[in-house]
Formats: structure tokens, sequence, C-alpha cells
């Protein structure tokens, strides 16, 4: 059930690069990444509400805790750019490569506070193929 919903998760991404860029195109990079954050805030605490949760602040989180926030600003920006440039494959499949990579290392030294997974040299394998095909979409 969990790889279905990882499935899905990319699915989205890759229809989240279509509509995120075509917003930048017709309201700038910046005004669009703040209006697609206003229409995130706006459905999540819709959710909430329907769901009757509340927001609350923990002080025990720490500081990295909160750095999605501006990761996904980041991403958005990112994204818009490289997809007027490249198009949806060849930025997903950039965007794949750049996610295993960091989460090979997350996973290896822990980062973050997440679990150590040492680094396994079959990881080798699969790193090169995702890095000979976003090859293969950018070149040929």
């Amino acid at each position: 059930m969990l790889a279905l919903l990882a499935v899905i998760s990319g699915v989205l991404i890759s229809v989240t690069v279509v509509q995120n860029g075509d917003l930048a195109a017709w309201y700038g990079n910046h005004q669009a990444t703040v209006l697609v954050h206003l229409v995130g805030l706006a459905t999540i605490l819709l959710w909430m509400a329907v769901r009757g949760e509340k927001l609350r602040w923990n002080r025990g989180t720490p500081w990295y805790g909160y750095m999605g926030g501006v990761l996904g600003v980041l991403t958005v920006l990112g994204c818009n750019l490289s997809f007027a440039s490249l198009g949806v494959s060849v930025s997903v499949a950039v965007m794949l490569l750049g996610q295993v990579v960091t989460g090979l290392l997350v996973d290896h030294f822990g980062l973050f506070g997440a679990d150590r997974r040492p680094f396994q040299p079959r990881h080798l394998i699969s790193l090169a193929l995702i890095a000979g095909g976003v090859a293969v979409m950018i070149w040929l």
C-alpha cells in the first residue's frame, strides 16, 4: 500500500510541475510560488477543519523541522524554472536523480534525525541507471 502511495505521489509531482510551470508563465515565478503556497495553505486548513484538528505549535521541534517550508518554496521556484526550458520529463528525471543522491546521503549519515542506513555497493547500480537515464534524456 505504501509503495502505491509513493507511485501516486510521483504522479502528482509530475502534474504539479506542469501546473506550477503554467501558473509561473501567467504570473511570473515569484507570484506563482506565493499563489501555490497560499492555495496549499487554504487546502490543508480546510482539511484540518473538516477533521476537527487544530493548528498547534510544538516548542520541542528541532529547527530543521521547519525547513520544509523554505525548501518547498525553493523547490517550486526550481521546478518552474526548469520546466520552462527542460519540459516535464527531463525536469522530473533530474529531480529524481537529486532526490536519490540526497536520500542516500541522508540515510548513510542519519542526517536530520533519520535512522542510519549505511550505503551499500548495490545502491550504485540504481544510481548509475538513473544517472544514465537522465543523461540519455538530456543529450540524446
